[in-house]
């Protein structure tokens, strides 16, 4: 394993994901879900989504943008362009470290009730 580049953005990245040639990554405090484009070395990351709390996690999953923003209790979901294309109520105790995950048409969430996992069919 070799070093490529590191990167610097505009705050702590709480979440990050990559698919194809994009990453994604939700910031601490801006709120803003940023996409990189890796082809061009991770320079000049464009807001995505403009958020009303943080994205806690993000994961694209069949051509979509999956965004847990736990400090509202959301989880959205957004075609590749950033237009919401559909959204439910989650909460979990923890505001910063949650992730979800997306397989096999299912979303797995961590939970606030019983300290469980949550299973939603797509």
């Amino acid at each position: 394993m070799s070093l490529i580049k590191s990167v610097k953005v505009p705050e702590y990245p709480i979440s990050v994901h990559s698919y194809g040639n994009k990453m994604y990554a939700g910031q601490h405090s801006s709120c803003d879900l940023l996409r990189y484009d890796l082809h061009v070395g991770l320079s000049g990351g464009e807001v995505l989504v403009k958020g009303a709390s943080r994205v806690t996690s993000v994961q694209v999953y069949n051509e979509e943008l999956y965004a847990w923003f736990a400090q509202n209790d959301r989880v959205n979901v957004y075609d590749m362009t950033g237009i919401l294309k559909r959204s439910w109520k989650h909460s979990c105790l923890s505001k910063d470290y949650n992730k979800l995950r997306v397989v096999s048409d299912k979303v797995v969430v961590s939970s606030a009730q019983d300290q469980a996992l949550t299973v939603y069919d797509l």
